[in-house]
């Protein structure tokens, strides 16, 4: 038996040896899948003692702005979709650990690997064709992957599995992704000439996705960078380190200036490619900016030929099909108060997947205006030459200015404002009689306020045609000698200390303007017969100085547009403006204005038809006022909703002390003030369920009511006095049905019977009233919104807030039932014998009527010193839970006083019942008499 257990226990042992062999072999052997190999047997880890090293090798693997190609195979939309343009492809690479081996030449990362983009809606039809929807969603994937890296080859190896959201309506519903293998070339110090990393990633059930990123740890800087004298500009027109980036040099200021998108301008005679460069790219996108705290910078440049409007509000994705990238490198040089870079081309191979950078002849300048005109507003520019030549400017140089100017945080209070067309603007407003004279401004009133801000003079509009359906919004630049552009706090101490002066003391006062314009494309008709529809606007950005009439509130200005087809500048635009005066309070907006053309409309293409604009939005002062009001109603509207609670627990009080009040009381009209209650609880339950978005969207079409101030107020003492109703109703209810003894059984009920007739009498007066009432809502709701159907085929732009729904017509109306509250009792004490009973204390009838008309008398008051804007806020006497208007201010309080007066009547004064409303006799009752 011994050879035998021997020879078992060999075997045993033979086949153990044999599977760790394979298993060792399998992880060093790549599979047919993988793209890297993991260390076979991994290294062991070493404790890290130094947090500022293991701080420091987190930081040199974190990636936050990288680009990927692929994807699609994982519900990614194609990256040459038009709409998923809109949504910036992006991948992050965030260290969880980084972790020293023994292996000096390795170490152990875990990270989480997450790509970002637009989600593909596409759905297969019937006949097999896949059709995609209009607007893609955001998608985005998380892999969470353990590897090491190898500094002998820069290379980082990692396997792990990944997960995403199906479905973003459905929740739970993630799919998960295994077998993920991640192989990323990361510099250990990356330089201009290796800049980039680059990588694969690859899974079981996925294709492989290739990645790019600029690098972001530690990089090595040249020793010598230096802008040619004629490459810079003169240190009067430039701003100083101090005032554009902080006496310091602030990296976080110079990124935020920097990486934007910019416009190019070839220098006349240029006709070959600057270093590769061809005139056909219009733009060029700086991105990912870094820069150390001794003033050294780099970045890369992207240049495309792409001249959407709004390529400026998303970061450009790198490497695009068409795209010519250049990395650069230099410093900031205080002296010149410029940013001196030298820059190189970098090529993406998608086969190869990898960057190679050549061509390292390009010079690069960048530096921030100290003056502005109406042609060059650019918060930064520069210039982009050969530095291989001879540096003499002229052939083969190219401008770049930046087009995003809405550095609206940005202190721009050192730059100088050259006005050059403000007199041809004058001469129009001068000219023109009707701008000109006070007695044919048809807006009366006071235009410049001694509280007046520099946001007085913004403002925001919409096209009165019918077929253009455009909007924007105008930011004034310079008002007088002041610059209120830019950081709120130095604009206002500008506006106040120079721009208030100039309005006080001089009648025309030069201004400027940056106007933002959106109007759908150039030949695009509005659809006939539609209501609804969509389209998709075109930005246009217009320059603009004038001068303003601080008497008529008028403003006059010229202006200039670009048109980036033609690659003209149109400076013939006439933009006149009325404003509004404060004082008047008839004028609901901020005013009205147009933009028209003063070229030839026969001769001239760039001729255009006369704009007609409104404005709208609030002055400051206005603002001030209404956040006043609000406090106030505020206030109104937790007194409104306490005070219920108070009378109702007076008139509980009232039912126990006399039991014969508690039977007499209508249970009709404690039901009706508990469906009150209930109303708003319904109403605010549905309104937790809203996006915070849509509550608050600024659109000045859309009607703002603040519901969680308004509910959060309202629910708790609504709740209580519901419950308090609750038990009014039960103590009625019981008792009817409560005998006090023998005795007084026959007497009882005969009290009992005659309150519960007396009730259904009176329902069959007040249910009819309500139900008529409800279909007459009804039938209004319908004929309204008919009419609106018919309006949307002719009418662009609904002027103030959105049509009420069929729910909240009802609601409002339901209003009108709770503040005649009192007419179930009224109707049910006239039917009733018994109308000579207290059933109410006058604390319930007489609190409960000025409850309710209260509201009704507020608005009467409001209305006297209130101009409802196109976005109205109402916390207290809102039309969201009663009606309101003049008609309905008179008749509801005047109707619920006069209810609370007959219920006085009738509980105090017998004899009023009698010879005005006939006794059951009369209603063919009879009445038992003793046969002795």
């Amino acid at each position: 038996m011994a050879p035998h257990r021997s020879l078992s226990s060999l075997c045993v042992l033979f086949l153990i040896l044999l599977s760790s062999t394979s298993t060792l072999s399998f992880a060093a052997t790549p599979t047919s899948d993988s793209i890297c190999i993991l260390p076979s047997p991994p290294p062991k880890h070493l404790d890290e003692s130094n947090h500022h090293r293991a701080l420091a090798l987190l930081n040199s693997f974190q990636l936050t702005a990288g680009y990927f190609f692929g994807g699609e195979d994982i519900h990614f939309a194609k990256d040459d979709d038009g709409n998923a343009s809109y949504v910036t492809r992006s991948f992050t690479f965030f260290p969880h650990s980084v972790d020293s081996t023994a292996d000096h030449t390795l170490v152990h990362v875990a990270a989480t690997l997450t790509l970002s983009g637009g989600r593909d809606r596409s759905v297969l039809t019937r006949h097999g064709r896949r059709r995609r929807h209009r607007f893609v969603g955001d998608h985005s994937v998380s892999f969470y992957l353990d590897g090491y890296y190898s500094s002998a080859s820069d290379e980082l190896c990692m396997k792990g599995r990944g997960t995403y959201r199906l479905s973003d309506d459905v929740v739970g519903s993630t799919q998960r992704l295994d077998g993920v293998v991640l192989k990323l070339r990361m510099p250990s110090r990356s330089r201009l000439s290796d800049p980039f990393v680059t990588g694969r990633l690859k899974g079981a059930s996925f294709e492989t996705i290739s990645l790019v990123a600029y690098a972001e740890g530690a990089y090595l800087y040249a020793d010598t960078v230096s802008c040619p004298p004629l490459q810079t500009p003169p240190s009067s027109t430039a701003r100083g380190a101090f005032q554009a980036l902080g006496s310091n040099f602030s990296c976080a200021h110079l990124k935020e200036h920097l990486a934007t998108a910019y416009k190019l301008q070839y220098a006349p005679g240029t006709s070959s490619p600057v270093m590769g460069i061809h005139q056909a790219r219009r733009r060029m996108h700086v991105g990912q900016v870094q820069c150390s705290e001794y003033g050294e910078v780099r970045a890369y440049a992207a240049f495309t030929n792409d001249t959407d409007k709004w390529g400026y509000l998303k970061p450009h994705r790198p490497f695009m099909a068409g795209d010519e990238v250049v990395v650069a490198e230099g410093r900031w040089d205080y002296d010149r108060s410029a940013l001196c870079l030298t820059a190189c081309r970098a090529v993406y191979s998608g086969s190869e997947m990898s960057v190679a950078v050549k061509e390292c002849g390009i010079g690069m300048s960048f530096w921030f205006p100290g003056a502005w005109t109406i042609r060059e507003r650019s918060v930064v520019a520069g210039r982009i030459w050969n530095s291989t030549q001879a540096a003499g400017g002229g052939s083969g140089e190219i401008s770049v200015t930046s087009i995003d100017a809405n550095n609206h945080r940005s202190n721009f209070s050192d730059v100088k404002y050259e006005y050059t067309v403000v007199e041809e603007a004058r001469k129009h407003y001068l000219n023109d009689p009707v701008l000109s004279d006070p007695k044919n401004s048809k807006v009366k009133g006071s235009f410049v306020a001694p509280n007046y801000t520099g946001h007085d003079f913004a403002f925001s509009f919409y096209d009165t045609s019918e077929d253009r359906m455009g909007n924007g919004d105008a930011h004034p630049v310079t008002i007088g000698s002041a610059m209120v552009y830019g950081d709120q706090l130095a604009a206002d101490d500008s506006f106040s200390r120079h721009a208030m002066v100039d309005l006080n003391h001089e009648e025309l006062v030069n201004v400027s303007y940056d106007i933002r314009h959106l109007v759908p494309p150039e030949g695009w008709v509005r659809p006939k017969n539609q209501s609804s529809y969509s389209v998709s606007l075109e930005e246009h950005r217009i320059t603009a100085e004038g001068v303003f009439d601080p008497k008529t509130g008028v403003m006059c200005m010229i202006g200039c547009q670009e048109h980036t087809k033609s690659s003209t500048t149109d400076c013939q635009i006439l933009i006149t403006v009325h404003f509004a005066s404060t004082e008047d309070k008839a004028q609901q907006g901020r005013g009205k204005g147009a933009i028209s053309s003063l070229r030839d409309k026969a001769t001239d293409p760039l001729f255009f038809d006369k704009i007609e604009i409104v404005l709208y939005g609030m002055y400051s002062e206005q603002v001030s006022e209404s956040v006043s009001r609000m406090d106030l109603e505020s206030v109104l509207l937790v007194v409104s909703t306490t005070l219920p609670c108070v009378f109702t627990v007076l008139q509980i009080f009232h039912a126990k002390r006399r039991p014969e009040a508690a039977a007499a009381t209508s249970v009709t009209m404690l039901v009706v003030l508990a469906l009150g209650y209930v109303a708003p609880l319904v109403v605010s339950s549905e309104a937790l369920f809203l996006s915070r978005r849509s509550q608050y969207v600024a659109t000045p079409f859309r009607s703002f009511v603040p519901y969680e101030l308004s509910q959060a107020m309202m629910r708790a003492p609504t709740l209580i006095a519901l419950l308090l109703q609750l038990r009014l109703i039960q103590l009625a209810l019981s008792a009817r049905k409560k005998t006090t003894g023998a005795a007084d059984v026959s007497k009882a009920e005969a009290s009992s019977s005659a309150a519960a007739v007396a009730e259904k009498r009176s329902l069959w007066l007040c249910v009819p009233l309500y139900v008529i009432g409800g279909a007459i809502t009804v039938v209004v709701h319908v004929v309204n919104a008919r009419r609106a159907a018919r309006e949307a085929g002719s009418v662009t732009v609904r002027l103030g807030p959105e049509p009420a729904t069929l729910w909240e017509d009802l609601v409002s109306s339901a209003g009108l039932a709770l503040d005649a509250f009192l007419l179930p009792q009224v109707a049910m004490n006239a039917l009733s014998t018994g109308a000579g009973v207290t059933a109410l204390s006058p604390w319930f009838y007489a609190g409960g009527t000025v409850v309710r008309a209260m509201p009704h008398i507020y608005d009467v008051i409001r209305a006297h010193g209130y101009v409802p804007s196109m976005r109205p806020s109402y916390v207290y006497a809102s039309p969201r839970y009663d009606r309101f208007g003049v008609a309905w201010d008179i008749v509801v309080p005047c109707g619920a006083a006069l209810l609370a007066v007959l219920v006085f009547l009738q509980q105090r004064v017998r004899l009023v019942a009698a010879p005005l409303f006939p006794s059951r006799r009369r209603l063919g009752e009879y009445e038992m008499v003793s046969n002795l």
